[in-house]
């Protein structure tokens, strides 16, 4: 991962590594959560049966 590589390079403090991980994290979890409701839409909840 290349914030690690400029974090052990020395490029990033601890504080901009934290917050550019938090980045890829809010990127992750956005992408996951547009993938997952389009699937939760093909199949809508049916409660009769």
């Amino acid at each position: 991962m290349e914030i690690e590589k400029y974090y052990e390079e020395g490029y990033l403090t601890d504080e901009q590594r934290y917050k550019e991980v938090v980045k890829v994290w809010e990127k992750t979890i956005a992408a996951v959560t547009e993938v997952t409701s389009k699937e939760f839409k093909k199949y809508p909840f049916n409660q009769y049966g």
